[in-house]
């Protein structure tokens, strides 16, 4: 897809609010299509890597250095897993429940997958943070509203 092709759709998209997807929620909308916006960041700033929790300078992470699309994805030096640095931008303003929604909402529990090769550091980084207690408390909430909501519609 040639650049002008690519940028006449990023500007339909930041007009078109209203694309949805459908979930076991229903019709909702649709967070990953909503309107795209040029991520601002300062090279020198230390961001976090959503499934190792390693902290690094937020320039370590690119993939490219290429201005446009491609600077918009992020790999993790220690870990190697790929991100949207839009994500390692929000991990800088996420509290441990804002964490716990993050994490219970990756798509197909892939989180899990990505994370458990390290899950030790990854759980010994928690607590570092001083977020364990908060984060499991949430998930754990999160979980059990999903099952409670899965047995009602299943009675029906």
């Amino acid at each position: 897809m040639n650049d002008h092709k690519r940028y006449l759709i990023q500007e339909r998209l930041k007009h078109d609010l209203e694309q949805t997807i459908l979930s076991e929620k229903g019709i909702t909308k649709n967070q990953n299509y909503l309107a795209q916006k040029m991520i601002q960041f300062k090279d020198n700033q230390n961001v976090f890597c959503p499934f190792c929790l390693h902290r690094d300078l937020i320039n370590k992470f690119l993939v490219s250095t290429k201005e446009g699309f491609s600077r918009r994805f992020g790999k993790c030096p220690e870990c190697q897993n790929n991100m949207l640095l839009e994500t390692l931008i929000r991990m800088l303003e996420m509290n441990a429940k804002g964490y716990a929604d993050f994490v219970y909402n990756y798509p197909n529990a892939e989180f899990w997958r990505k994370v458990s090769p390290k899950f030790d550091i990854w759980k010994k980084r928690l607590w570092n943070l001083n977020m364990a207690n908060d984060f499991w408390e949430e998930y754990k909430q999160l979980k059990e509203g999903n099952e409670y909501e899965k047995s009602d519609s299943d009675d029906n």
